[in-house]
């Protein structure tokens, strides 16, 4: 570890020297990682919020209450994101194999997405579809840790607002979601799925069932962090016939690890980071003998996409690339995110940055003359998104982006 840590704390850190110290951290804690993982609250495709007990002594490199343990909090540097320092986030519960996996297939998949709504807007641009209206519902899983609540209350707030109003959102939590978080028909606890990971697979199959029950044209299923674009997901559903069974996305997550069955290891899923957009021909052969059976079905698997991808799978359905841009992986830089114009579906994006990107997606000319710019303020610093404090794995990259940002 120290090699790097040295360099990284003289600023002379590398992306390979960055990437070195976490994959080092990240095996030295894996086992405490993993086992408090499996008792706290998260979703499924973002990283682990882990919760201290502040009557315990901390792990090494964890931080209570502002104190220092010594650890990650010392190579990195201080919080200055306004990060809760009684937490801190362990991606994928500290397994670094399933991380890497997944974060290589999400780059590669950007692409493939990019190419393939190239192709589709060729095709749709010399046949009129002619489709009549599809109704696309927006299925987001979530839970009660705090700051889960608030994410999911900007998403409503933001890009959930329009589906919300047409009664087209609809959210998933365990059996202790509070009641007054609640709202029939928009967000529920689910009795019967705990509300820590080991209900994200329950989550993701109530959200399915429900697509399914009400018999709408697609699903597009996210969790709180994602920003969709919903006007332009929707124009590019008008060219597709939801009647044929499909599953798109972000094919290639999953690839090799046997965990996640023999179908998904070799052909691989869908990284749920992208977002996983169903239509009805596939929500009617998943749902086919009803919600408690699909529940079952799913298990205890925390990686929810795994398990739609194992029942799609299963059932010959395919997985193919979203024709429309998909960023799974974080974006850092505002000058990027201002750049992906092409995106369709943003990963990572924290509330502060989602009610910025909305302004910039969406506002009026006045709006982004007169709002954006504190917004601005309260989702960057230097250039570079805030929120990231306790990540293990995003913090270096955040530290990365600042030091090159030229104001």
């Amino acid at each position: 570890i120290f090699p790097h840590a040295i360099l990284c704390l003289s600023w002379n850190c590398t992306s390979r020297d960055a990437m070195a110290l976490i994959r080092a951290v990240l095996s030295a804690s894996s086992f405490v990682s993993l086992m408090w993982a499996f008792d706290t609250p998260d979703t499924c495709h973002t990283p682990v919020m882990m919760q201290t007990d502040p009557k315990k002594k901390a792990p090494r490199g964890m931080i209570i209450d502002g104190e220092d343990n010594m650890g990650i909090e010392d190579l990195f540097g201080g919080n200055d994101d306004g990060a809760d320092n009684a937490r801190i986030e362990v991606p994928f519960g500290g397994n670094e194999v399933v991380m890497t996996q997944f974060m290589e297939a999400m780059a590669s998949a950007q692409e493939a997405t990019r190419l393939a709504g190239k192709e589709l807007n060729h095709a749709a641009s010399l046949v009129d579809s002619g489709r009549s209206q599809q109704h696309v519902m927006y299925g987001v899983f979530t839970t009660s840790v705090p700051e889960y609540r608030k994410r999911l209350e900007t998403l409503m707030s933001t890009w959930g607002a329009g589906p919300k109003s047409k009664g087209l959102l609809y959210a998933v939590a365990g059996r202790t979601y509070p009641s007054e978080w609640q709202e029939p028909g928009i967000v529920v606890g689910a009795k019967d799925c705990n509300d820590g990971i080991t209900g994200n697979s329950c989550k993701e199959a109530s959200l399915i069932a429900e697509a399914a029950r009400r018999n709408v044209s697609w699903l597009v299923i996210t969790g709180e962090d994602n920003y969709v674009d919903t006007a332009r997901v929707e124009e590019v559903l008008h060219n597709l016939d939801p009647t044929v069974p499909v599953a798109m996305g972000c094919p290639g997550c999953g690839v090799g690890i046997s965990s996640y069955g023999e179908l998904v290891a070799k052909s691989g899923g869908l990284c749920g980071g992208c977002g996983e957009v169903l239509s009805r021909g596939a929500l009617q052969m998943l749902a086919a003998h009803g919600r408690s059976a699909l529940v079952k079905e799913y298990g205890l698997e925390t990686q929810c996409d795994m398990s739609t991808s194992r029942a799609l799978r299963k059932r010959g359905v395919p997985l193919k690339s979203f024709p429309g841009e998909l960023s799974g992986n974080p974006i850092f830089s505002r000058k990027k995110m201002e750049q992906e114009t092409g995106v369709l579906i943003f990963h990572y994006v924290m509330p502060a940055t989602m009610q910025w990107l909305h302004v910039l997606r969406t506002g009026s000319a006045q709006d982004q003359s007169d709002v954006l710019p504190s917004l601005e303020a309260a989702a960057f610093k230097k250039g570079c998104t805030r929120g990231f404090g306790n990540n293990q794995w995003f913090r270096p990259k955040v530290k990365e982006c600042r030091k090159k940002f030229v104001s």
